[in-house]
């Protein structure tokens, strides 16, 4: 028995009705993403998903889930219908008489619809013969009978052992009002058990997919299920409980809104902070200081501070997930996802600048730099989330939105982007203490420390990121080719892309070889390849941004203002470049070490090996990856200010010399 209805929800009073709750307390229970062609899925277009197996509602190769139920092959004894728009989902033909294909019962819409429920279970219980399977559109049941129906519905079945799957297929209603929301699942029977459902396509207990739904029926009845659905049958692990379910719909709705808020806020704080900073410590700015004076320390500190304060925005938007923030704010989600979104967009802030204020006040910003907490921060969200189920990743203010229901497990492409600046940051300050004895073990420790890195990263059991390894491998190549002061020449550039595509497609065949329950998406990129549907791929991959809900004038909006600000931040660096005496940074050593030191405070090499490979893994991350632009920004937001409060540190801790120190004036003779 297959129950459809629409918008029905575990965040709300939807099915709060004590009639239901023995049923789902017995059940196996999930959040549904419906999402299809659009944001919103209404009845017709979840109809023609389930229909299909494919969120396109498209049939490739003529596959229909009615025509697999109704092959000879198949031990099903009869397949019933209550609903006219059923006969689509179920590609019912009507031949030239006007009868119908196949055996079953079917019920027009107004045949059932404002029937009493226990006139209507009780017609289902006569009615039905073992080895059917009964398709019910309870979205045409006035809303105030539908849970009477349901529960109703459900009794019966537990009386005469049916196996019953009440999905909620649309988050819009067939006039297509609705916003994106996760829906509702229960199965009930023997086949389903008891606890939180989930699937091989979606590796998250408590969560599936719409074209799940096309699978388990397919698995029920024992027929294969054929490469062209995108969908695996339900089981069930340990509850989650309402609640539990509950509260991953309530964040995955306000975390839509919130998204919107927090990528302009924070690409205003980096432009602000970098262009101040740029600005602020740059000497024509300050034409005022006379022949003498001393080493701007407030300015510094300042700038060191809020440096480190926006590079560490991005890292604790993913690490704020680990408290449910969402939780807060007025009872009823959608009010919530209305007025309370400006928290989750905020939060980043709060949390990056108490971090920062504890790392200056306690002094650790002056004994061990900015570098250490802004590195190990973005690395560790990495290293830690895919082992724990993904918490961070998911339904963050920077992450991926499961209502789009494109990745719910492993490391996502914004995520990859901070992990691996934070990763390129460690090795680089870890190179920083070698000396010339430490320098090859080291290395080696490095070398050995980046295959750790890549495979959290590209493991189909972690974090599943194919394009990540396509841009971490290179990255790491010309990192350790820059801390050995070798230059990196056409042809050994052309091996390493060619070794890192072998490496990557190695782990996706790897992955395709394991059974069709347990792959990830890199296996089922080997079937799309094998169907003749890279190009469709390919080209979903490029339009990704578009279709996965994010704001056009957002990303194109943010990227025009990244750009303007990027000259901004250039111009007093251009025009330092045109300065022979170049003292427009060397100034903020002071008067004296400024005559002496006219270049100011030079880059390491550790530094400028940081910078190319970190060049390196965002070109080829934003070419290489469906995410494009967000990738090379996500990174930029944690690289450019790090850069900025590692510059204010070195100023602030560079040694002078005994006699530049003499030459400094006393603050009365200043």
């Amino acid at each position: 028995m297959v129950l459809l209805g629409s918008q029905w929800r575990w965040d709300d009073d939807s099915w709060r009705d004590p009639a239901l709750r023995d049923f789902i307390n017995t059940g196996s229970k999930a959040n549904v993403v419906v999402r299809t062609a659009g944001n919103t899925t209404n009845p017709r277009e979840a109809f023609a998903t389930l229909g299909t197996g494919t969120r396109s509602g498209e049939a490739p190769n003529g596959w229909h889930l009615g025509s697999a139920l109704r092959s000879d092959s198949t031990k099903v004894s009869g397949i019933n219908r209550f609903g006219s728009r059923l006969s689509a989902l179920l590609n019912v033909e009507v031949d030239a008489e006007g009868r119908e294909s196949g055996n079953g019962l079917s019920y027009p819409d107004n045949y059932f619809q404002n029937s009493d429920p226990s006139v209507f279970t009780d017609l289902l219980g006569r009615a039905l013969q073992p080895g059917s399977v009964t398709f019910v559109d309870m979205t045409v049941v006035p809303r105030s009978q539908q849970v009477p129906m349901l529960a109703a519905i459900l009794e019966q079945g537990q009386t005469l052992g049916w196996n019953t799957m009440a999905v909620s297929v649309a988050d819009a209603d067939n006039a297509d009002r609705g916003v994106p929301r996760l829906q509702a699942f229960l199965g009930s029977g023997s086949y389903f058990g008891t606890g939180s459902a989930t699937t091989a396509s979606t590796h998250r207990r408590g969560m599936i997919n719409l074209p799940d739904v096309t699978a388990t029926v397919l698995d029920y009845f024992g027929l294969e299920i054929p490469t062209q659905v995108k969908g695996q049958p339900v089981y069930s692990q340990r509850d989650l409980g309402i609640d539990g379910l509950a509260s991953v719909a309530r964040r995955a709705a306000i975390i839509r809104p919130a998204q919107n808020i927090f990528i302009p806020i924070l690409s205003a704080f980096v432009a602000v902070v970098l262009i101040g900073g740029v600005w602020s410590l740059n000497r024509r700015t300050h034409p005022n200081l006379g022949d003498t004076w001393g080493r701007p320390r407030s300015l510094l500190t300042f700038w060191r501070g809020a440096g480190t304060f926006v590079a560490l925005v991005p890292p604790t938007a993913f690490w704020m997930n680990l408290v449910p923030w969402w939780n807060l704010g007025p009872a009823a989600t959608d009010v919530a996802a209305g007025e309370f979104a400006w928290f989750g967009a905020v939060l980043p802030f709060l949390l990056a600048g108490v971090a920062t204020l504890i790392w200056e006040g306690l002094g650790l910003a002056s004994l061990l730099g900015p570098l250490v907490i802004i590195s190990t921060s973005s690395l560790i969200i990495g290293v830690l989330d895919p082992w724990i189920g993904s918490p961070m990743m998911l339904d963050s203010v920077m992450g991926t939105q499961s209502t789009i229901g494109g990745r719910f497990y492993g490391i996502d492409n914004m995520m990859f982007a901070i992990y691996i600046t934070g990763a390129l940051l460690v090795s680089a300050l870890i190179y920083s203490l070698a000396s010339e004895k430490t320098a090859t073990p080291l290395f080696i420790v490095l070398v050995l420390f980046a295959i750790g890195v890549m495979a959290i990263d590209a493991l189909p059991g972690l974090g599943a990121d194919f394009g990540g390894l396509l841009a971490s491998f290179p990255a790491f190549a010309v990192l350790f080719r820059k801390f050995r002061s070798q230059p990196l020449k056409p042809l050994l550039s052309g091996v390493i892309l060619l070794f890192t595509f072998g490496l990557a497609g190695l782990l996706t065949y790897i992955d395709w070889r394991r059974p069709p329950a347990r792959r990830t998406h890199l296996g089922n990129f080997i079937d799309s390849v094998r169907e003749g549907k890279l190009g469709t791929v390919l080209w979903e991959k490029a339009t990704q941004l578009g279709s996965a809900g994010w704001n056009p004038w957002v990303v194109g909006g943010v990227t025009l203002a990244f750009c303007f600000g990027i000259f901004l931040i250039v111009w007093p660096l251009l025009a330092n470049w045109r300065n022979p005496y170049r003292r427009d940074y060397a100034w903020l050593l002071g008067s004296a070490a400024a005559k002496t030191n006219p270049d100011g405070v030079r880059l390491t090499l550790s530094e400028k090996a940081f910078l190319w490979a970190w060049a390196t893994a965002m070109i080829l991350g934003t070419l290489l990856n469906d995410s494009t632009i967000l990738i090379g920004l996500t990174g930029f937001c944690v690289a450019a200010p790090a850069a900025l409060a590692q510059g204010a540190h070195k100023y602030l801790t560079a040694s002078i010399s005994i006699a530049e120190l003499r030459a400094i004036p006393s603050p009365r003779e200043m």
